[in-house]
């Protein structure tokens, strides 16, 4: 192979690798890391949640015709000769990779199945499995420093099994350092100076919730319990409040204090009054903000519904679509039904920002995917919401997502693209010298004919 091919074969290897990163840049996973705490199924017995528990479960019948199942990117059908639908399990918290500095970090799922009979999961050598009672999700588990791989199982009554797994990875807790200066100066004929003292500071109020989605029936309360830490270097003195959900949500307490290092627990009861719908606002928690979107249906429940944002798009830029997942299970005796399917999607002040509508006919369970044009929307923290509308009731189902103006780029992805840049750069630098080192050659030789010519 001749040095020209080579040079061809070095440039175009650059180009295919630059090529390649651009385009993995551009189809990059974002995931957000905050806490989200979903209630799920209405069929729940319980009304007092922790932060640790987060079910959003779906329940339906799937007897009867064949019906087809899918969510994110598990798929199954079922016919009347007897369930061979998997659960679908989805795992909520941690976002795939996430990167955290609490031990203690749960790992919140959802199972969408009909007959439900264990769960368990996988330690990181999937040599041991964890039953887990009822389902509930993987709390009090203190994880070591590094990364994890944890996988959720869960089966039915007809031996059908479904799995999901997530990966994380448990770092030091990472302080942000600042530099203080003082000084001092002297008197008479001359001047002191003054020094820099390093000085470490941390955010001084922590919440193990970020996030609340609950699904409620007409005049329900739900308690949910949120752990504030003062992790800071001072006494704290800590406020809780609301906003945009006057009536809709009370506390235990108004106001409270915390000792450096010092944990107490908020207990919040959402109210879901006599109107169904989907209602945005904010808890306020010592300047922290917990976005809350209560999701209210009517009774009796006829369908079960669930809105999924994919862990690609929790977080998008400005002008994006935003992708999700519906299904839709109905629950009476006869599956066959109209209904009208208005989809919202709302700040956390209260305003509608996007509304569309449609009705369909539903036969059985049903799942699809939906698309919204976001170019109206600033960046900000939203919900994406369904209300599913039949003949005397009304189900409602949400999903956080968030609008960004700027992405930042994965640290990987950007050593990628420098490493293709600069092989790329090599590839032009030769094919130029090459060209440069040719044109002195036909130079030189120009000026030899003239000379034999004279």
């Amino acid at each position: 192979m001749g040095k020209r091919s080579v040079c061809y074969f070095v440039f175009i290897l650059g180009s295919l690798l630059f090529v390649s990163f651009i385009s993995a840049i551009t189809s990059a996973n974002y995931n957000m890391t905050s806490t989200t705490i979903s209630e799920g199924s209405v069929n729940s017995s319980s009304t007092n949640y922790k932060v640790d528990v987060a079910i959003e479960s779906l329940s339906g019948n799937t007897s009867g015709s064949i019906y087809s199942s899918c969510v994110g990117f598990h798929c199954g059908s079922a016919s009347s000769s007897g369930d061979i639908i998997n659960p679908v399990v989805t795992i909520i918290s941690p976002s795939n990779n996430t990167n955290s500095t609490d031990d203690k970090l749960d790992v919140n799922f959802s199972v969408m199945e009909t007959s439900l009979d264990s769960c368990w999961y996988s330690n990181d050598s999937y040599t041991v499995n964890v039953s887990l009672a009822n389902c509930v999700n993987i709390t009090g588990v203190v994880w070591s420093k590094g990364p994890h791989n944890v996988s959720v199982y869960a089966n039915d009554s007809s031996g059908n099994e479904g799995s999901e797994g997530v990966s994380f990875n448990i770092s030091e807790e990472v302080v942000v350092s600042s530099v203080v200066s003082s000084g001092s100066s002297g008197g008479g004929g001359g001047g002191g100076g003054g020094g820099g003292t390093a000085v470490i500071n941390r955010p001084g109020l922590r919440l193990d919730l970020r996030n609340v989605n609950v699904n409620m029936l007409y005049n329900e309360e739900k308690k949910f319990i949120v752990k504030a830490t003062n992790i800071g270097f001072r006494r704290l003195e800590v406020s809780v409040g609301q906003k945009d959900l006057e009536g809709k949500v009370k506390f235990d307490k108004n106001s409270f204090s915390l000792e450096i290092g010092e944990t107490k627990e908020v207990e919040m009861t959402f109210i879901s009054g006599l109107e169904s719908g989907i209602f945005t606002g904010r808890v306020l928690i010592g300047g922290q903000v917990i976005f809350v979107a209560l999701n209210v249906r009517s009774a009796p429940l006829l369908f079960d519904v669930m809105v999924v944002v994919p862990d690609e798009f929790k977080r998008i830029k400005l002008g994006e679509k935003l992708d999700s997942q519906i299904t839709l299970i109905p629950m009476g005796e006869d599956p066959r039904l109209d209904v009208t399917l208005n989809y919202v999607i709302k700040d956390f002040d209260g305003m509608t920002h996007v509304e569309e509508s449609e009705t369909i006919l539903i036969e059985g369970q049903k799942s699809f995917r939906k698309e919204f044009f976001t170019s109206n929307l600033q960046a900000g923290k939203y919900v994406v919401g369904l209300e599913v509308v039949y003949p005397n009731g009304v189900a409602t189902s949400s999903s956080h997502f968030e609008v960004v103006e700027e992405i930042p780029l994965n640290l990987k992805i950007m050593l990628g693209v420098l490493v293709a840049g600069i092989l790329v750069a090599i590839a032009l630098i030769i094919v130029m010298t090459r060209r440069y080192k040719k044109h002195k050659r036909y130079l030189r030789l120009g000026k030899s004919k003239k000379r034999v010519k004279k």
